[in-house]
């Protein structure tokens, strides 16, 4: 199995893709994600967002903050929240971030890398709300994955996401804080300061450059993987 990417368990998700295809055209698509590259293609709806940091730009808080808050989408989608929540009781975390991402039918999310040191402080999580198969890739192995799969992933290795399927992939991503990571936390808002990150940015931007030819065909030739539970 790959170490970087783990199916966690299988969930009866009936009664949350009932409310979020339910609601799904009353929700406010992020347009500002589309203007990233490699996200230019999945439909996005915040349900919590990066907390503002006084004094820094919103891109900073994206990188580097390490409080959220929840979006006004939340309130469209009780029963999610409500999963999102138990979630973090039954695994002693706090709830930080969290989206709905629609891929429609031969899109892909680009290959990239998650940065920042909001990511080293927290777990990243993928449930399946509506998949019928859709390949996803982290670091070296591509994953089949389905409705109702709970899957936990390192998203500072490479991954990208192509819906090879005849239906929308629906995914909810969320990341939690756990409480052993939480004083690393609050390390991390006193280490990373806004002359650092601009320091920072430029060499993420160099590294992503020469990152962008890794995305060439990367389903090409290669199986999927079905990890056992």
């Amino acid at each position: 199995m790959d170490p970087h990417c783990f199916l966690l368990k299988i969930l009866d998700v009936r009664e949350l893709a009932d409310e979020v295809l339910g609601v799904w055209h009353r929700h406010v698509i992020d347009q500002g994600r589309k203007g990233v590259e490699v996200q230019r293609e999945v439909d996005t709806a915040f349900l919590r967002v990066a907390a503002a940091v006084p004094g820094s730009p919103p891109v900073y808080a994206a990188l580097h903050g390490q409080d959220a808050e929840d979006h006004p989408n939340s309130l469209l989608v009780p029963k999610v929240m409500m999963f999102l929540r138990d979630f973090c009781t039954e695994t002693d975390a706090t709830l930080a971030r969290a989206l709905l991402a629609k891929l429609p039918p031969g899109k892909s999310v680009g290959w990239h890398i998650d940065r920042g040191s909001y990511y080293q402080a927290t777990a990243r999580y993928h449930l399946a709300i509506l998949n019928e198969g859709a390949a996803f890739r982290v670091d070296r192995t591509t994953y089949e994955q389905h409705t109702g799969e709970l899957w936990s992933f390192d998203n500072t290795k490479p991954h990208g996401a192509l819906n090879n399927t005849s239906t929308d992939r629906i995914h909810l991503i969320f990341d939690t804080q756990p409480t052993h990571l939480k004083a690393q936390a609050e390390m991390l808002k006193e280490k990373y300061g806004t002359d650092l990150y601009r320091s920072e940015s430029r060499v993420i931007a160099t590294t992503l450059r020469r990152q962008r030819h890794l995305w060439r065909g990367p389903w090409q030739g290669r199986g999927c993987s079905r990890p056992s539970i």
